[in-house]
């Protein structure tokens, strides 16, 4: 007999992995536990930007250190100048929407554990600083999560959240 006991519980209304969300601006990537506790869905953007650098080589930005939150840390990396890569998530739009963000390390390894087919097999920015020289960016090709020289040129994807619970 198993120790496993099976529980009819209610189905939780979310949309499917991978799906457009339309009306929302992009498509629907997960769900990641933020910093505070509650839980938010993850969508992206159906676009994609190639070839942007994460920027701002050898300056250490604070508030940016994040790999949960990539609001706040695009924030910090828009208001302390050239970061090329947030400024191109901050300033999409689509459907309506400009609260597109760059995402933080967790938001954007959550999209490639779950909706890997939606991206190129290249990486891609998060706006999760690790040092004065590095940022996180996160592989396609296998699900790597490394930090990167500032100067490389890598994909932009960006995000928007919308809260769960």
């Amino acid at each position: 007999m198993s120790a496993i006991q099976e529980v009819d519980t209610p189905a939780i209304a979310l949309p499917p992995l991978g799906q457009l969300l339309t009306g929302q601006g992009g498509y629907f990537v997960g769900v990641l536990r933020g910093e505070d506790g509650r839980s938010y869905g993850q969508i992206a953007a159906p676009d994609d930007f190639d070839d942007t650098e994460w920027g701002g080589y050898g300056k250490s930005v604070k508030g940016t250190a994040s790999a949960w939150d990539g609001a706040s840390n695009t924030r910090a990396l828009i208001e302390h100048g050239d970061h090329p890569a947030a400024k191109l998530a901050a300033e999409y739009e689509n459907e309506g929407f400009k609260d597109f963000i760059l995402p933080a390390r967790r938001q954007l390894a959550v999209a490639e554990a779950c909706a890997p087919e939606l991206f190129k097999k290249e990486p891609y920015w998060t706006s999760t600083q690790c040092s004065a020289n590095l940022a996180w960016a996160v592989r396609f090709q296998h699900g790597g999560v490394d930090t990167w020289n500032k100067s490389h040129a890598f994909r932009v994807r960006p995000f928007r959240s919308f809260l769960i619970a």
